[in-house]
Order: structure tokens, then sequence, then C-alpha cells
């Protein structure tokens, strides 16, 4: 059994700190617009689990679809600006609490907040005088039809005297740099992710035996992530004998055999951190000799890339 952990976090100090950095490296006159994932239908009215942005998540610490955070370099009023959906008990009842404009100041440190109604206006208002709008250019359709249009509403104003941004920069060379240097939080949170995918693994290699399923195996991951409150980092790879050379193989539905090599790719996530690991071993627990000869093969040269690996 694992031992008892407390489920590191993301302090709010943090988050704001991140911000900072990142006001810090736009220019004085520029405007940065990030957005937040949008929920996927999966059939009919069923949706697949939300899972937010990660360069939203990691400014914002935000996890509710649909929302825009603004970032504006000294605005006398505020540099953090969210907007987000309305508080709806009715929709709240279906979907979930909602933080609201009062939460996304309270709660998520933003200057100001507004709803998402008020995007299109609040946008054209705190970029006209800008010089460059930076976003993750050609990420999303969408947002790439909005920013056009909220640049010709604000070109539609140069009679008036206000001054249209000239320059569209791509946010993702800033933002991605960034998350490549871990803080001693996102540290603690990769390895709380890293230990329980370990864990799980271990545990398929207790329950693995011929004649069980690959989905069998499967169900076991998926639990010690879920008992960590995590979620799958992504689609598990489960393959026994010639299922395991598919190199994306997902059915997962075969029978494990007996004799047969049994690979897992398979990582928990915790708060969008990921683990991500590949063990391959012996349904039914012992290596044939051309399997060991070829497994230690890999081991070593594993080993002596690691050994390489140096500051």
């Amino acid at each position: 059994m694992i031992a008892r952990q407390e489920a590191p976090t993301i302090s709010s100090a943090e988050f704001a700190a991140r911000r900072r950095r990142l006001l810090d490296q736009l220019g004085k006159q520029s405007v940065a617009i990030l957005q937040a994932a949008s929920l996927q239908t999966r059939n009919s009215d069923a949706e697949y689990p939300f899972r937010q942005n990660s360069d939203f998540l990691y400014l914002t610490g935000f996890n509710e679809p649909d929302a825009v955070a603004l970032f504006v370099p000294e605005r006398e009023e505020g540099e953090f600006i969210l907007f987000c959906l309305e508080k709806d008990p009715t929709a709240e009842r279906w979907t979930g609490i909602r933080a609201g404009t009062e939460g996304a100041v309270e709660q998520y440190g933003a200057d100001q907040a507004f709803l998402l109604s008020e995007l299109d206006k609040k946008v054209v208002e705190f970029t006209s005088g800008r010089d460059e709008i930076h976003y993750l250019i050609g990420s999303d359709a969408r947002l790439d039809q909005r920013v056009i249009i909220w640049l010709k509403q604000i070109q539609a104003k140069k009679r008036l005297g206000v001054v249209p941004p000239t320059k569209l920069v791509s946010l993702g060379g800033v933002v991605h740099d960034m998350r490549l240097f871990k803080s001693t939080e996102e540290i603690a949170m990769m390895q709380y992710a890293a230990d329980t995918s370990a864990h799980a693994h271990t545990q398929a290699m207790v329950a693995c035996a011929p004649g069980k399923f690959e989905f069998e195996i499967e169900a076991g991951l998926i639990g010690d992530f879920r008992r960590k409150g995590m979620e799958p980092a992504y689609t598990s790879i489960v393959g026994g004998g010639e299922n395991a050379c598919i190199l994306h193989y997902i059915e997962n539905r075969g029978e494990l055999k007996s004799g047969d090599l049994l690979l897992i790719d398979a990582g928990g996530e915790h708060h969008a951190y990921a683990s991500d690991i590949t063990r391959t071993f012996p349904v039914n627990g012992q290596f044939s000799e051309p399997q060991r000869q070829l497994y230690q093969l890999v081991l070593d040269a594993q080993l002596a890339a690691i050994a390489q690996v140096k500051p």
C-alpha cells in the first residue's frame, strides 16, 4: 500500500507571481489574451470530462470553460481581467458551482472580472491605444476570428482619434518558456503524479495473470488514479502480445495469454501535471530467454542514456 500522501497544490501566491512575470515580459503598450477550453460533446447531451487549457490554467488557476483572461500592463484599474460565466442557480444545479465575477476576484486574484457577455465591448476598450495584441495565434479558429473582428471595430474608430494595434504577436513563446522552468510547488505536483502512477503500474503487475483481459488491468490503473484524486493523463495503452506492437493501441479488449508480454503506457494527471510511464513485463511473471535478453538490452540502453544526462 502506497503511503498516504497529502495532495500538493499550487498556491495563489505562485499564480500571482506567474502573472507578474508574464506582465513584465510584455511590452507596456501591449495586451495579452488567453482563452480557456470549452466543453466538448461526446454524444447527444453528454460531454467529455472537462480539461482546461494548460496555458490558461498555468496563469489563472481558473478551471471553468469558456473563460477569457486579459493581461494589460500598467493599467491603473488592474492588469489581470477575467471574463467568466455568470452565477446561475439553474445551470449550476445541472453542471456545478460557478465562481462568477465575485469569485473570480476573491478566489482567483483577478483585479477585475466581467461577464462573458461583456467580452467584445471590453476587449475593444482595453486594446484601443495599445500597440500589440499577444495571443496563441492559430490555436483556436474561433479566437482568430474574434481578434480580427475586434481589430476591425477598433480601426473603425480611427476618425475619433483611437489608435488601433498594429502588430499581432504569438503568446506561446513567452508562456511556454515560463513553463519550462518548474518551481518547488510544481515539482511537488509532478512528484505526486509520478508516485501515484508508479504505484498503479506495480499494482497492475501484481494483478496481471493469464486469462484476464486488458481492460481489467486498465480498470485497476484508472481506479488507482481516481483514488488519489487524479485523472488519466491520456488514453491508456494496455496491450498484450501482438497488440503491444500497435503504437497507439487503445482498444484494450484482448485476453492476456501465458508466454506473451504485456505493454502498459499509462500515467495519471494531478491538476494538469501529468506523468507518463511505459513498462513491459511477462503476463505469467516469467521472461522467456529471448524476452529476457531483449528486455535487458533495452534496459541497459536506457540506463546508459540516463547516465549521460547532466545539467
